[in-house]
């Protein structure tokens, strides 16, 4: 949940060095906690790529 409030919060303010590193700590969250970030990575890269 404080991830993906996070992302929001990256998307809407358009920052692209919070984006690029939630990008990075999504994988480090999937590998200590049992939960799945795909969709929440591929929203921020579609972001990041517009």
């Amino acid at each position: 949940e404080r991830f993906v409030a996070a992302a929001d919060e990256a998307v809407t303010e358009g920052d692209a060095a919070r984006l690029r590193t939630l990008l990075d700590v999504s994988y480090d969250i999937e590998a200590w906690a049992p939960v799945d970030l795909a969709d929440e990575r591929t929203r921020l890269e579609d972001v990041l790529e517009e």
